[in-house]
C-alpha cells in the first residue's frame, strides 16, 4: 500500500507540474494575480511535495521510515489545504478587489493576505475534499482489487484480492456517508457569501451537474448495498441470519427510492424558474431531498456497522468465494466513486462561471454567462480523464501488487 501511494503520487505530481505550466500559458494574467496572492501557500505545498522523496529513500532507518510514513499522511493533508486556499478563494474571494500596495512577494498587508487565504469557504471545502478523497481511494482499491481477482487464478490470491475489495468498499462507503453532511455545510457557505453562484448550480443553468452528482451518490449507496447482499449471502445462510439478508435487501430498495427523489429537478419545462412555461416539480422540493440524503447516510452507516460488528469474526470463512454479481457491483462502485469526484470539482468550478476570481477577474474572451461549454464536450473530457486515471492506477497497481502465491519464494 505504501509503495502504491509513493509511485502513484509521483505520477500525479508529474501531471500536476505539467498542468501548472499549461495553466500559466493559457491564463498568464490570472496566473500572475493568483501566484501573487497565494505565493506563500503554494510555496508550502511545493516544499511538502519533496516529502515524498524522503519517504521513498531507502537509506533511512526503519524507525525514521515509519515516522516519515505517518508524516506522509499529514503532508498530503496540508498540501490539500494549501491548494484549497487558492481554490476556495476563486469562488469566495477574501476581498471585493485585488489591490497592491507594494511590489514583491509581500504586496499587501498580512491581514489582507490572511483574508484571501482563510476565506469563507476554505474549511468546508477542505473537510469535504478529505472525505471525498477517502471515499475515492476506497472505491479505487475495490476497483483494482476486482481486476486483480479476475487476473489471478490461484486460491491465495483470490482470497487476498477478495479481502482487498471488501476493505476498499468499506473505506469508500465510510467516506461517502460523511460527504453529504459536509457538502451541505459547504453549499450553505456558498449560499451565504455568493448567492448568485449558489443559484447557478442549484436551480439555474448548471443544476444538471448537481443532479448528476447526487445521482451518482445514490447509485453508489445502491451498488454498495447490492455488493453486501451478494457478498454475504453464503455466510448469512450458514449463520441462519435471514433477518440481516432481508435488511440488506430493504436497504437497496429504500436507497433506490431516495435516489429517485434526489435526482428530481426543482423545475420542469425549462432550465430556470423564470423560463416561459416552467412549472414547479412537487417531487423536487429541497425538504424531500434533505430527508432522502439523511436516509442514504443512515443506510450507509448501518451497512458498515452490521458488517464490522455482526459479521466481522466470520467473514474470513468466505474470502475467495466472490459471486459474479458482487464482483460487478464492486467494479461499478469503483467507476462511480472515481467519476463523482470529477463531477464535484466541476460543479465547484462552474459555479463561478464566467469569472476566474468571482466578480473580480472575468474569463478571458468576453464570454457571456454562463460559459458556453456544451455538455457533450464536458462528457468527452470526463471520459478522457477517467480513462487516463484508470490507466495510471492499473499500471501502478500491477507494479506494486502483492502476490500471496510467491510469498515463500520471496
Amino acid at each position: 500500500m505504501a509503495l502504491f501511494n509513493v509511485i502513484l503520487f509521483s505520477a500525479g505530481a508529474t501531471f500536476a507540474a505539467a498542468g501548472v505550466l499549461f495553466f500559466i500559458s493559457l491564463y498568464p494574467t490570472f496566473a500572475t494575480q493568483g501566484f501573487h496572492i497565494y505565493w506563500w501557500p503554494l510555496l508550502v505545498e511545493a516544499i511538502l511535495f519533496g516529502y515524498t522523496l524522503w519517504f521513498a529513500w531507502g537509506k533511512v532507518s526503519a524507525a525514521w521510515h515509519i515516522f516519515l510514513g505517518i508524516g506522509y499522511a499529514l503532508s498530503i493533508y496540508f498540501q490539500t489545504f494549501a491548494i484549497d486556499t487558492f481554490v476556495s478563494g476563486m469562488l469566495t474571494p477574501g476581498a471585493a478587489t485585488i489591490t497592491w500596495g507594494e511590489p514583491g512577494l509581500l504586496g499587501m498587508p498580512w491581514v489582507d493576505y490572511l483574508q484571501w487565504w482563510f476565506n469563507p469557504t476554505l474549511w468546508p471545502l477542505q473537510f469535504h475534499r478529505v472525505a471525498a478523497a477517502i471515499s475515492f481511494f476506497g472505491f479505487l482499491i475495490a476497483f483494482l482489487a476486482m481486476l486483480h481477482f479476475r487476473d489471478r487464478t490461484d486460491p491465495p490470491s483470490k482470497k487476498y484480492w477478495d479481502w482487498a475489495g471488501s476493505f476498499g468498499i468499506l473505506w469508500g462507503l465510510a467516506g461517502l456517508v460523511i460527504q453529504p453532511l459536509l457538502g451541505i455545510w459547504y453549499m450553505y457557505s456558498i449560499f451565504a457569501h455568493q448567492n448568485q453562484a449558489f443559484a447557478n448550480i442549484m436551480t439555474g443553468p448548471r443544476a444538471w451537474e448537481m443532479l448528476m452528482m447526487i445521482g451518482f451518490l445514490s447509485l453508489l449507496v445502491v451498488t454498495a448495498s447490492v455488493y453486501f447482499i451478494e457478498r454475504r449471502e453464503h455466510l448469512l445462510v450458514k449463520l441462519g441470519r435471514h433477518d440481516i439478508r432481508n435488511v440488506f435487501r430493504a436497504f437497496a430498495i429504500v436507497a433506490g427510492v431516495a435516489g429517485f427523489i434526489l435526482v428530481q429537478p426543482a423545475w420542469l419545462g425549462g432550465i430556470m424558474q423564470f423560463d416561459p412555461g416552467t412549472w414547479a416539480n412537487p417531487l423536487g422540493l429541497m425538504y424531500y431531498k434533505h430527508i432522502a440524503i439523511l436516509v442514504l447516510i443512515v443506510i450507509g452507516t448501518l451497512i458498515i456497522g452490521i458488517d464490522l460488528l455482526v459479521l466481522r469474526r466470520r467473514r474470513d470463512e468466505e474470502w475467495g468465494n466472490l459471486s459474479r454479481a458482487s464482483w460487478a457491483a464492486a467494479l461499478i462502485a469503483g467507476v462511480l466513486g472515481s467519476w463523482i469526484v470529477i463531477v464535484m470539482g466541476y460543479v465547484r468550478e462552474s459555479a463561478r462561471s464566467p469569472w476566474l476570481f468571482y466578480k473580480i477577474v472575468p474569463v478571458p474572451g468576453g464570454q457571456t454567462y454562463p460559459t458556453p461549454v456544451p455538455p457533450h464536450q464536458i462528457f468527452v473530457v470526463w471520459m478522457f480523464a477517467l480513462g487516463l486515471a484508470f490507466a495510471v492506477f492499473w499500471f501502478t497497481s500491477r507494479v506494486t501488487s502483492y502476490h500471496p502465491e510467491q510469498e515463500e519464494k520471496v
